[in-house]
């Protein structure tokens, strides 16, 4: 039986917006044999092996699984590993996910629930929001899946073309008020403008998507990082014709395609480990919103 150390960095992913959580299988694999790291996989409520279902009588919000899972999860961790350092990985919604649990922490001033998160990787996430987005678009689409939403009181992503295969009406309204506000404030969350907790947060941020990305490009994730305290937060644009795997890649696809290879191995490994072996503090040259160079 092998031997877990203390130092030993347990990773756990959240998915993107109805993407299943066996999707990253494979990057959980890659990560565990190429650096002996402990990977969790969540599954998004409603996706995959999930046995909630999103109907007209069974909806939620943004603010669901940030308030009845995320602890769930992390506890069944630190009952196995209580000292090992864990970093948070969200793609995507799975960022902003992440994000809005840590503020909640911090609002609600849990310490233990805090301790030992040692950082946050945020992968293809940024602001949606349609007064900086490039896409001409995504404001039509938020309104014709709003629309969708409260007819049917689920949203049939699958069948339109955008998520899984039903999704919770309260979620797709929380995406769709993200591009309306520039806001990630769910209808269900109790505490008031919960994202300006986002610039409390004191533990290494990292944003970074593909410059061909056409869901969250380059301006969309810096904007994103803008939210953050600017000492522990840094963003990086990965450049697509210097890795063959994203070079050819539609920027319709680049946004989850890159979780299937191993071009963005390099990128978490080195974010990851600079992290440790500054102990957790950001240097003056890494927490920056400037773009950083691995």
């Amino acid at each position: 039986m092998q031997t877990i150390h203390e130092q030993t960095v347990i990773v756990v992913i959240h998915p993107a917006l109805g993407v299943p959580g066996a999707y990253y299988s494979r990057l959980a694999k890659h990560l565990c044999e190429r650096n002996d790291w402990i990977v969790a996989v969540q599954e998004q409520r409603g996706q995959g092996s999930s046995s909630w279902r999103a109907s007209r009588t069974c909806n939620w919000s943004y603010w669901t699984p940030v308030a009845l899972d995320f602890h769930l999860h992390l506890q069944l961790l630190r009952d196995s590993y209580p000292k090992n350092p864990i970093f948070l990985l969200g793609h995507s919604v799975g960022f902003v996910l992440w994000s809005l649990w840590l503020a909640k922490m911090t609002r609600e001033k849990n310490e233990e629930a805090l301790a030992n998160i040692s950082g946050l990787l945020g992968i293809c996430s940024g602001s949606i929001y349609y007064g900086i987005h490039p896409s001409n678009t995504l404001l039509m689409r938020s309104l014709i899946i709003t629309f969708i939403s409260n007819a049917l009181g689920w949203f049939p992503g699958e069948r339109m073309g955008f998520g899984g295969q039903a999704e919770a009406r309260g979620f797709m309204h929380d995406w769709c008020r993200s591009i309306w506000q520039d806001d990630q404030q769910p209808y269900e969350c109790p505490h008031p403008h919960i994202m300006k907790t986002f610039k409390e947060l004191k533990i290494p941020i990292r944003l970074m998507t593909l410059d061909n990305d056409e869901f969250t490009p380059p301006i969309s994730t810096e904007k994103m990082a803008a939210r953050f305290n600017p000492y522990y937060t840094s963003y990086h644009t990965i450049e697509s014709k210097g890795e063959l795997e994203y070079k050819d890649l539609p920027g319709d696809q680049a946004h989850v395609k890159w979780a299937r290879g191993k071009a963005i191995l390099p990128y978490i490994e080195g974010w990851i480990k600079q992290t440790l072996q500054s102990n957790n503090t950001p240097s003056e040259t890494t927490a920056t919103h400037k773009q950083a160079r691995l």
